[in-house]
């Protein structure tokens, strides 16, 4: 295909896409890295077919892609895949006891329900059940002890800084700020490892997230 600028998007079809052509147009296209917006799984697909036609340039994406379905056809990329969350890693969590007692209630209800299955979007929905819930314990017992729509958004502006307990980097969702934080992961093989920060660094904060300065500039080694 033709070159490829800055900025340049490819658009392809969410159900049913034929990823051979489009690593073969990025393989004629001159281009020296990529960003993935989709589904996980199609995320797989491309990189299965980046692999089978020797295209290796960085991709990169977004939460949502850290999920076991990249993996289903994506494992073993030829290239290098960089995604960025604002929660610690599954992988590690040893090291995280509040995504330790997430895993914990996820395998409890896997064994209840054999369709479940752990991802990013599992702990942010219980990020807000327990920023709803402390809300709603200030109104209980506070005031008219009233649990409204106009209590909750109250209570919510003076949390402020909320990690959901650990479960991910500093928001403040009275503010509408999202993490201003970021781990960044890769595949290794056929599971996900990260890649930065190296936890101890000094681009690490005590918590192993990347927290950079606006319109910051970090180096990260492909190689």
């Amino acid at each position: 295909g033709p070159p490829l600028g800055v900025g340049d998007q490819i658009a392809y079809a969410v159900v049913g896409q034929d990823f051979k052509l489009i690593s073969q147009r990025l393989k004629g296209s001159g281009a020296t890295m990529g960003t993935f917006l989709g589904e996980p799984a199609n995320l797989g697909l491309l990189l299965k077919s980046m692999k089978e036609d020797g295209v290796d340039i960085p991709m990169f994406g977004e939460a949502n892609l850290y999920d076991p379905l990249t993996l289903e056809a994506g494992s073993n990329p030829a290239s290098e895949v960089m995604l960025r969350i604002p929660h610690p890693p599954f992988e590690e969590a040893e090291d995280y006891p509040a995504i330790a007692k997430f895993l914990d209630l996820m395998d409890a209800r896997k064994a209840e329900d054999p369709e479940a299955k752990t991802a990013a979007l599992g702990i942010q929905s219980m990020s807000s059940w327990l920023l709803f819930t402390e809300a709603a314990t200030a109104c209980g017992s506070t005031g008219d002890k009233v649990i409204s729509r106009d209590c909750i958004r109250d209570e919510v502006t003076k949390i402020g800084e909320w990690t959901g307990g650990g479960l991910h980097a500093p928001t403040n969702p009275g503010k509408f700020e999202p993490a201003a934080c970021v781990i960044v992961m890769t595949i290794d093989g056929d599971k996900f490892t990260r890649k930065f920060p190296e936890v101890g660094s000094d681009d690490a904060t005590e918590d192993g997230y990347y927290c950079p300065e606006e319109n910051g500039v970090v180096e990260i080694d492909l190689g």
